[in-house]
């Protein structure tokens, strides 16, 4: 942070838990700054104990990522990153950030590796704003040209996509198996001398496969595995009984076996795709070492009595707070890692005016500063920069200052600019520059030392030495024996967490209309169909997608019908340009009840008697507290109504009606024409009603649109319907003494005269996302009487 502070005292090892202050006192920017990363680092601490190292809530998550063409989007929502709140006010497109200026194209970057996979992650980091870069930070009421009072913390995020190299050895092990399991059914089959020239053939091509030199090329991998799978299917077919039936079925068993082991070991690849360790995302979130230590000049000895020692220590007349900041990062054993250094905390900066072109020798400032102390003079060492540097974590040029202009703020620099700087140029000044160098302590100036251990650095890692005339030292961690300890740097410190996973489909060109513009993507956004086609692909991502589309769909034998629909999942994701996984973390509020569909009322009571005409007439009616997708209803799967009559659990035929809020069940008709004493065989018999909470769900239309939009799951609500029993009202009715011995209670007089039912507590929920609903009734004849 490059502000006007005399110091950063905050130092979570004295857990400290607070600042108070006293009457009479000196009111210090310390003080008061400590005192806001005291409260910081306890909100971020109870955010990672309570959400973990990232996740977003559900009622607002964030940051998902979805395609629409050859265009990637990033949700509106909120998202924790290692305790920071980052938020996202509206789905945006990955090329228009905010905060990432120029990001590289994810499809191009994606097509030129041919075929690999991109890990979509969030950095985000705390960035220091002045009123350089917000005006509205000054107060007018002090003057145009008045103090920046304060200056301000913001939270930026940024989502980028990385090339990422996949763990494949599960896939090489199915390989392996295969190839064994192959050759050991030639072993068992000697009499097939024409089936076992096919499997050898098989076989001979995974090892030939094994021994080359692609074994760790993904793209090669789908290629031998659907190549693989596609010769089995044929073999499959070929298949004629030239001995006993038992031995073919053997043989097409052990087939299909290999078959379903591949198809088996890819998808299981696919779903763990999310949490593996890969090796360039493990050196993005590894901190290297790197360390500074700091110390004054120490005094000399000397012997001869008649000879003063030279000048130890702090030696200048003003308190300094030294900023030490890496210019160039690298490894200093192998890179020129260049550092800077200023004596006010690298705080004298100012805007300039215009953007710069490239081979620019002169600029124009805002203010060449408020005094000669905090401002500009001729040979100054200054740094040229801007957003996109900053933004994207890069140095700016060093010049040094040949010549000002004050009547026009005009400054000439001693050498042409490299580059353009055209979003938000500024000029900031250092005092000074240096090469790193290993194990050597350094001169800063008037006794101040710093020395570099061995390790990578990074641009923009800095630390910060408070230097003070009374005692003519330096702020700096020691230990018992006065000795300097070496420090990390004090920032940037940034934090990642996966978003999702994306593969590119390089045999889908992109459209030729440009939807780059805000108003393209909002035409494209427009046309979102009002309803969804009634089969949508069923896998989130392309790599699935990839194998099948290789595998010959008019070959698959009707055994294998499962992989059939999967095939023609397959051939519809193809028409996209991106796939993509969501590998988001999610979690629930404290308080809040999750998004869930509730039955609020049956159109029966709970336990109690219904004449069996009524059931068969009117059927049965559920109240929920939102409209359930249709879709999700299905008779004895997930609307189960059941009878049990004797010994038997019957489950019942039934037509399913969607009115608003309200399923409503009824008997099937076309059956009870069929079997017209279907009902007349049931005396007093009970019924129960089960409603399947995990697939029954509400999908509202704006989450339909997008789904469809962006083949992402919407955000659906699944029914919690789970009741709790309630003691109903007395019933004393002929019907309830049959229903109490069916239940097991005794006669009277030892048993009960009247019956107790068990009602339900409305509306149902149990906090939960999903449960099911259950709750039964007895059905009986009119010729009981009631």
């Amino acid at each position: 942070m490059k502000g006007d502070f005399s110091r950063q005292t905050f130092d979570r090892r004295k857990h400290y838990s607070g600042i108070l202050m006293q009457q009479g006192r000196v009111q210090l920017d310390a003080d008061w700054n400590e005192q806001q990363a005291i409260a910081q680092y306890h909100e971020v601490t109870e955010n990672i104990d309570v959400i973990g190292a990232g996740g977003a809530p559900l009622e607002e998550a964030g940051f998902a990522i979805s395609a629409h063409d050859d265009k990637l989007l990033i949700g509106g929502g909120r998202y924790y990153v290692d305790g920071l709140l980052c938020e996202n006010e509206a789905t945006i497109d990955y090329m228009q950030q905010p905060d990432l200026p120029n990001p590289p194209d994810p499809a191009t970057l994606l097509i030129n590796q041919g075929n690999q996979l991109g890990l979509v992650y969030l950095d985000s980091w705390q960035r220091h704003i002045t009123v350089l870069d917000d005006p509205s930070i000054r107060e007018q009421a002090l003057g145009a040209d008045g103090p920046d009072t304060t200056t301000r913390l913001k939270t930026v995020w940024q989502v980028k996509v990385m090339q990422v190299t996949p763990d494949l050895s599960s896939l090489i092990a199915a390989l392996k198996s295969v190839e064994s399991d192959l050759n050991n059914l030639v072993k068992q089959n000697a009499t097939f001398s024409k089936s076992n020239k096919t499997i050898i053939g098989i076989a001979g091509d995974i090892v030939d496969f094994l021994k080359g030199k692609n074994t760790d090329q993904l793209d090669k991998v789908i290629d031998i595995f659907s190549q693989t799978i596609n010769t089995l299917i044929r073999f499959l077919r070929s298949m004629k009984p030239v001995q006993s039936k038992q031995v073919i079925q053997s043989l097409r068993d052990d087939t299909e076996k290999q078959i379903l082991l591949l198809v088996g070991s890819f998808l299981a690849f696919e779903a763990n795709l999310c949490k593996q360790d890969f090796p360039e995302w493990r050196d993005l979130i590894t901190e290297p070492e790197r360390v500074l230590n700091a110390r004054t000049q120490p005094s000399g000895s000397s012997s001869d009595p008649c000879q003063l020692p030279p000048t130890a220590g702090f030696q200048r007349l003003e308190n300094q707070l030294y900023r030490v900041e890496i210019l160039q990062g690298g490894d200093p054993a192998q890179d020129n890692v260049t550092f800077v250094w200023s004596r006010d905390n690298g705080s004298v900066v100012t805007s300039i005016v215009d953007p710069i072109p490239a081979g620019a020798t002169e600029v124009t400032v805002a203010s060449l500063g408020p005094d000669t102390e905090l401002g500009f003079a001729k040979t100054q060492l200054v740094e040229i920069t801007d957003d996109t540097l900053e933004l994207s974590g890069k140095p700016g040029q060093l010049v040094s200052i040949t010549d000002i202009n004050p009547a026009t703020l005009q400054i000439t620099l001693d050498k042409a600019l490299a580059v353009d700087y055209t979003l938000h140029p500024k000029m900031r000044r250092w005092d000074g520059t240096g090469y790193v160098t290993l194990d050597d302590w350094i001169v800063l100036e008037d006794g101040i030392q710093i020395q570099f251990a061995a390790g990578n650095y990074r641009t923009g890692d800095y630390w910060l030495i408070p230097a003070r005339t009374a005692s003519g030292q330096i702020e700096w961690p020691s230990d018992s024996d006065g000795t300097p300890l070496a420090q990390p740097p004090m920032g940037i410190k940034h934090h990642y967490s996966r978003l999702a996973l994306v593969w590119h489909n390089n045999d889908r060109q992109p459209p030729n209309e440009d939807t780059g513009s805000p108003d393209g993507l909002k035409r494209e956004l427009s046309r979102v169909p009002e309803s969804l086609p009634a089969k949508l692909p069923t896998s989130p991502m392309g790599l699935s997608s990839k194998l099948f589309s290789q595998i010959d769909t008019s070959i698959v034998e009707k055994e294998l019908t499962g992989l059939y629909g999967m095939l023609c999942s397959a051939k519809e994701l193809q028409t996209r340009i991106f796939h993509v996984q969501d590998c988001r973390s999610m979690f629930p509020s404290l308080t809040a009840r999750l998004p869930a569909l509730h039955v609020i009322r049956t159109s029966w009571s709970n336990d109690y008697a219904m004449r069996r005409e009524d059931f068969y007439n009117y059927g049965l009616f559920i109240f929920l507290d939102g409209k359930p997708d249709r879709n999700s209803l299905l008779n004895g799967i997930t609307v189960i109504v059941t009878v049990q009559n004797d010994s038997m659990t019957l489950t019942l035929p039934g037509q399913i009606d969607v009115i608003d809020n309200v399923i409503h069940w009824r008997f099937h008709f076309e059956q009870e024409k069929k079997d017209n004493d279907f009902f007349r065989a049931f005396d007093v018999d009970p019924v129960r009603v089960t409603l399947k909470g995990h697939a029954i769900c509400r999908t509202d239309e704006r989450s339909l649109n997008m789904e469809h939009l962006n083949c992402q799951p919407g955000r659906r609500s699944y029914l919690d319907g789970q009741t709790l029993g309630l003691p109903g009202a007395r019933s004393n009715l002929p019907i309830d003494a049959k229903i109490l011995r069916m239940l097991g209670f005794p006669p009277p007089p030892s048993g009960p005269s009247f019956r107790m039912p068990i009602d339900l507590h409305f509306p149902s929920g149990a906090g939960v996302r999903a449960s099911d609903f259950e709750s039964w009734f007895y059905i009986y004849s009119n010729t009981e009487g009631t």
